[in-house]
């Protein structure tokens, strides 16, 4: 897809999930949610906090910061892409920890639950790095994670189940756990196919649709539809570390 198709594409998608955040409790969770790895990875690689005490301090952020201070509403498609006025903020908040020592007790705020294990494993692989650096590959990770999620859940939907299966074993699980991909005669069998381009093309159809979906996903954190193609450029370099 050409540039300016993709600018065009995006034009009334980009920037969606903070702009439905501002006025759906149920999209705001998404947002957090989204952005919550790439935080404590950044509090605990960058800024050397405990992981014992990670969690209080995300928790503390995201709701004294960003549901406390309104700072979804706060957000403007001027200051460029989310990702980065959050860090900001976040910058900020770390920075003023030692006035707040004695701050909320906690009473009334929203819980979220930890992180599962195999985020905290991603986390706990990322080498030490400049701070913004950690940060974003976090994003990265977490962006392909939410692209994934959605695809699965459309093939399932749109009964894809065997294309998602064929990619699952050719490509994501050996991406993902360093595996030998499954034999295509193998996926033949299980899948009750005869011939082998079937597979091939099972797996390609999967690609294109991540492919199409990642965009997706990139858009909603741009400010600017022309930003897409190198925002996913640069959050792909970052996978590939």
């Amino acid at each position: 897809m050409a540039p300016n198709q993709t600018a065009s594409w995006f034009q009334t998608t980009s920037w969606t999930l903070i702009e439905q955040a501002k006025v759906d409790p149920a999209q705001l969770g998404v947002l957090l949610e989204r952005y919550r790895p790439p935080v404590y990875a950044y509090l605990c690689k960058a800024k050397r906090v405990q992981p014992a005490d990670a969690d209080d301090l995300v928790q503390a952020f995201m709701c004294e910061v960003v549901l406390g201070r309104d700072l979804i509403s706060r957000a403007k498609k001027d200051n460029g892409r989310f990702r980065w006025f959050l860090l900001k903020c976040l910058e900020h908040f770390v920075t003023d920890q030692h006035r707040h020592e004695h701050g909320r007790n906690g009473e009334g705020r929203p819980k979220f639950v930890s992180l599962d294990p195999q985020t905290l494993d991603v986390i706990g692989r990322l080498e030490d790095d400049d701070p913004q650096a950690v940060y974003e590959r976090m994003f990265s990770s977490t962006t392909l994670d939410v692209t994934l999620a959605r695809v699965e859940a459309d093939c399932r939907n749109r009964r894809m189940q065997r294309q998602w299966e064929a990619f699952e074993a050719r490509v994501l699980r050996p991406n993902k756990y360093g595996c030998q991909p499954a034999p295509y005669e193998e996926l033949m069998q299980s899948l009750g196919e005869r011939d082998p381009q079937k597979i091939y093309t099972m797996v390609d159809t999967i690609k294109d649709k991540l492919r199409r979906e990642f965009l997706r996903v990139v858009a909603e954190g741009v400010s600017d539809p022309s930003e897409v193609d190198e925002e996913a450029a640069q959050l792909t370099r970052l996978l590939k570390r």
